[in-house]
């Protein structure tokens, strides 16, 4: 029986095919905690090395909190670099971690009042759907663009050219 290390760097230097990180990412995320990781972790190691989720949040982080921080006095702007106005080193270990339970507990109580409707907005903007009504909308929308390439047709279902996610669906068929 191979080894754990002949097993793996086998799998990942010569089976493994690359169509997007994930694979890669996901091994090392499961070697980094001992050979198990929570199902939370892995799709937080994939955002970690999304650099359009990571420029998505610089630009959140410019526009909202960073703007009414500093509009409350609790953070200044240097750059890129955002630092509190109160001086961090005058607080004990105690009262920063007290500080950051009290973040928390301000995330959870906000969380626990709005319900899972609180990323509802995100998910509406990657356009996340449930697993079945993604399947009939892709279907329904496979369909149009057969018929529409059968009958000759270039354009979309306004019209207009036939966007990128056409296009793509298109080629799939």
């Amino acid at each position: 029986m191979a080894s754990a290390y002949a097993t793996l760097s086998g799998f990942i230097q010569t089976k493994m095919r690359m169509s997007h990180i994930y694979q890669s990412v996901m091994i090392r995320e499961l070697l980094a905690h001992g050979g198990a990781a929570n199902i939370r972790d892995i799709p937080a190691a994939f955002l970690a090395r999304d650099e359009s989720q990571l420029e998505y949040y610089e630009q959140i982080t410019k526009d909202m909190p960073g703007k009414v921080l500093a509009k409350h006095g609790i953070v200044k702007r240097e750059g890129d670099l955002y630092r509190l106005t109160a001086d961090p080193s005058q607080l004990s270990s105690d009262e920063r971690t007290e500080l950051m339970r009290l973040c928390d507990d301000a995330v959870s109580a906000y969380v626990q009042k709005r319900g899972a409707a609180v990323y509802d907005p995100r998910r509406a903007a990657l356009g996340y759907l449930p697993g079945s009504l993604r399947y009939e909308v892709l279907n329904v929308r496979w369909f149009s663009l057969r018929t529409l390439r059968h009958l000759g047709g270039g354009e979309g279902h306004r019209g207009g050219p036939i966007s990128c996610r056409e296009s793509m669906a298109a080629r799939m068929t």
